[in-house]
C-alpha cells in the first residue's frame, strides 16, 4: 500500500511525462516528435515572455500607488500637528506612542533604501527577457534541431536573471505590504485625516494572492509571478531535453 508521500513523489507534470516520452522516441527513431517537443517547450517561453512587458508595468502601478500611499503617510506620522489631531480623534486610549510612530518611520526608510535594488532587478529582468524574445522569434518551425539547441544556451544564459528579478518582485510586494500592515493595524492609518484608505486597500487587493479555493481571478501580482515562473519552467524543460540528448538522438 503506498503512502501519501509515495504517492506525491509520483506526481509528474504533463511535461515531465511528455519527456519521458520523448526518450521512447529516440529509441524509436522518431527524431521529428524529439525535436517538435522542444519547438514546444521554446513556442511556450516565447508564450510567456511576451506577457511580461505589461504583466511588470500593471504591477509597477499597483506597487507605485500603495508606495505614494505609504510615503505621504510617513510624512504624516512626522507632522506633530497630524499625530496630535489623530490622537485626538481616537480618544484616550489611541494606543499611538511616540515608539511606534518611531518604528513605522523606520521600517518605511528600510523599505525605501532596498527599492532601486528591486528595481535594477526588474530592469535587468525586462532587458534580458525582451533579448530572448527576440531571438526566440527569428526561430522557423522547420529548424533543425541543431539550431535550437544553439538557442537555448543563449536562453539558459537569462535564467540566473528571470530568478533575481523573481525574488526581487515577491520581496518588494511583501516589504510593502508588510508596511501596510504596520500602518493599518498599529498606527490606525485608516483613522487619520490624511491616509488614502481607499487607494491603499485597492494596491493591497491587487498585490495579494488569489484564493483559488475561492475561484477568485488572478490578481496583478498573480499574473507578473506566475509569467516568470513559467518562463524558468520551460527554459529548465528544455534544458532537461538538451542536455540529456545532445545531439537529438
Amino acid at each position: 500500500m503506498s503512502t501519501p508521500l509515495c504517492r506525491r513523489a509520483h506526481v509528474f507534470t504533463d511535461e515531465q511525462l511528455s519527456n519521458l516520452t520523448a526518450i521512447t522516441w529516440l529509441y524509436r527513431g522518431e527524431q521529428e516528435k524529439f525535436v517538435a517537443l522542444v519547438a514546444t517547450y521554446q513556442n511556450q517561453l516565447s508564450h510567456h515572455l511576451a506577457k511580461l512587458a505589461d504583466h511588470l508595468a500593471n504591477d509597477e502601478q499597483q506597487v507605485s500607488a500603495l508606495a505614494t500611499v505609504l510615503r505621504n503617510f510617513a510624512q504624516t506620522a512626522a507632522d506633530d500637528a497630524a499625530i496630535a489631531a489623530a490622537r485626538e480623534r481616537l480618544g484616550e486610549d489611541h494606543g499611538i506612542t511616540d515608539e511606534l510612530l518611531q518604528a513605522y518611520r523606520a521600517e518605511s526608510q528600510k523599505v525605501e533604501a532596498q527599492t532601486g535594488g528591486w528595481l535594477n532587478s526588474l530592469n535587468a529582468l525586462q532587458r534580458d527577457a525582451s533579448a530572448a524574445l527576440k531571438s526566440l522569434a527569428m526561430l522557423k518551425e522547420q529548424d533543425t534541431f541543431a539550431q535550437r539547441k544553439s538557442l537555448q544556451s543563449k536562453v539558459e544564459a537569462i535564467n540566473p536573471v528571470l530568478k533575481v528579478g523573481l525574488a526581487a518582485l515577491e520581496a518588494r510586494h511583501k516589504a510593502w505590504l508588510k508596511l501596510l500592515d504596520l500602518a493599518e493595524k498599529t498606527l490606525r492609518a485608516r483613522q487619520w485625516v490624511a491616509f488614502d484608505g481607499d487607494a491603499a486597500r485597492e494596491a493591497k487587493k491587487a498585490l495579494l494572492p488569489s484564493d483559488a479555493k475561492k475561484r477568485e481571478k488572478s490578481t496583478v501580482r498573480d499574473l507578473g509571478v506566475e509569467a516568470v515562473k513559467r518562463a524558468i519552467y520551460f527554459i529548465a524543460q528544455t534544458h532537461w531535453l538538451v542536455s540529456r540528448f545532445p545531439s537529438g538522438l
